[in-house]
């Protein structure tokens, strides 16, 4: 079942995406960013909670 669902594209999903982002050296270094993400467009997320009514067949 889905445990999150995307505030970009509204897509429920189980588990979020990691993405490296390669940002500029800073200090000499190469510096990177690791982010989560919708699995389909890389999007925020927030926890899902299904309320009683509001069942999606794709939620099962």
């Amino acid at each position: 079942m889905a445990k999150y669902e995307c505030l970009c594209c509204g897509l429920r999903f189980s588990r979020p995406k990691r993405f490296d982002e390669a940002r500029s050296a800073c200090f000499g270094f190469p510096a990177a960013e690791r982010l989560a993400g919708c699995p389909h467009c890389g999007g925020a997320y927030m926890e899902y909670t299904v309320r009683d009514q509001e069942r999606r067949p794709e939620d099962d």
